[in-house]
């Protein structure tokens, strides 16, 4: 893929999307969809696929450990199509989805792969959310993801 070809990707997938400003993504590398800031990422000159980010939020410094072995362990599990993992950002201190997606897919699937992304990062923010609280739905929810 060339670069230019990764661009008009972007716009695609901004149409997709519905986005106003279908441009913003090409030009900017980000999107914010259903309130989840989304990154692609490609260079032609260094990349074989197209990197993906979904920022999941911020983790509170009492949930880490806990949440940080969750994540280890079903980081070992993931089998997902496009090497999905979940990993911390520490100059954020956000939790963050990662995806390698392969070049050769359209507009429309890779629009499908970000609205499960966000979909599965809205309901993971929920359930850290409730971990906060005392709830202890978060190891059933990465257990179930893995399964």
């Amino acid at each position: 893929m060339k670069n230019e070809d990764f661009y008009q990707l972007c716009v695609d997938l901004s149409r997709e999307f519905g986005e106003k400003d279908v441009f913003h993504l090409a030009e900017h590398g980000e999107i914010l969809l259903q309130e989840c800031r989304v990154g692609l990422y490609y260079s032609e000159e260094v990349d074989e696929v197209i990197s993906c980010f979904i920022d999941i939020g911020y983790l509170e410094d009492t949930l880490r450990p806990e949440i940080f072995e969750t994540i280890l362990s079903i980081n070992l599990e993931l089998s997902g199509i496009n090497s999905e993992s979940l990993g911390f950002d520490r100059n954020t201190g956000h939790l963050v989805l990662r995806a390698d997606i392969a070049c050769e897919y359209d507009a429309s699937q890779i629009a499908e792969f970000l609205s499960d992304y966000v979909d599965f990062s809205k309901e993971l923010q929920n359930l850290i959310a409730s971990q906060s609280h005392g709830d202890d739905g978060l190891s059933e929810f990465f257990l179930g993801k893995a399964a």
